[in-house]
């Protein structure tokens, strides 16, 4: 696949990021999030210091992870969103942002933090499994609050290999299977399975219905970014007309029938039949 316009390349003992020039390589996404305030970031003022080099003491621990784990399989390239993309350039931003889809669905691999960081022993890697104890306690990882935002879930649903990291063990998700530490994968996951919604030819209007009520109680730092988080989506459907702002041409009338719950504990959100 054809790496990002800018990408940390990563060696045996530095990190630094990286300008391909129409090159093709595997890299692997990272999904985080930012929590109450923006974690190190590339901008205008240390844009060229982050090219010769990332001073990964100085890095977020979930950040020093995702290259720890990069490295562990093997793999040359990590793209993070807020070290790739210069975060005070506005037009880097728009272009970039528009991209994001896109990155994530080719990447080798999304890793997913589901909390600051792992414990040191879950980091180290035989293939896909950790060596970390058996002893594991199962978590539901749609319980996580990196499952309530909602650029996450764009990056989950578009990605063809996650890597769960959550604070008791490690779980393996594609589009065809999971695989976990715990063994129980039934605690894992009570959400709808949407992942294969995306490798079909078409996606019916029910599916998009079924996508828009889940993806309607995610949270966003800035509410400007509900419409592009969902246009990476909606520029992977065919066949149900023109596209208006989260609805469809063929199936308007039943997506403009919602309704609106405020309690978000509520147990599901439902589209009028």
């Amino acid at each position: 696949m054809p790496l990002p316009s800018r990408v940390i390349k990563i060696s045996n003992r530095e990190a630094w990021l990286y300008e391909p020039r129409n090159e093709i390589g595997e890299y692997a996404t990272l999904s985080h999030c930012w929590q109450d305030s923006q974690p190190v970031a590339t901008v205008k003022e240390n844009l060229q210091e982050h090219k010769g080099r990332l001073i990964c003491s100085h890095l977020p621990v979930a950040f020093r992870e995702a290259i720890q784990i990069v490295r562990s399989l093997g793999l040359q390239y990590l793209w993070i969103d807020s070290l790739c993309i210069v975060q005070d350039d506005a037009a880097e931003w728009a272009v970039e942002s528009a991209r994001m889809a896109n990155i994530y669905e080719n990447s080798y691999l999304t890793i997913l933090q589901q909390d600051d960081g792992l414990s040191p022993c879950s980091v180290r890697f035989d293939a896909y499994r950790s060596k970390s104890s058996s002893n594991h306690r199962p978590s539901n990882i749609e319980d996580h609050h990196l499952s309530s935002r909602g650029w996450c879930f764009q990056e989950r649903l578009l990605s063809g290999r996650l890597l769960h990291c959550t604070e008791t063990e490690l779980i393996l998700e594609c589009k065809d299977d999971e695989w976990c530490e715990c063994g129980d994968l039934a605690k894992h996951f009570k959400s709808p399975d949407l992942l294969s919604m995306f490798s079909k030819e078409h996606v019916s209007g029910s599916e998009w219905q079924q996508m828009i009520a889940i993806y309607s109680r995610k949270d966003f730092t800035h509410r400007r970014d509900i419409f592009p988080a969902l246009t990476g989506m909606a520029n992977r459907v065919q066949g149900l007309g023109k596209y208006h702002a989260g609805m469809w041409e063929s199936t308007l009338a039943q997506d403009m029938a919602w309704i609106s719950l405020v309690d978000k504990a509520a147990p599901e959100i439902k589209m009028p039949s």
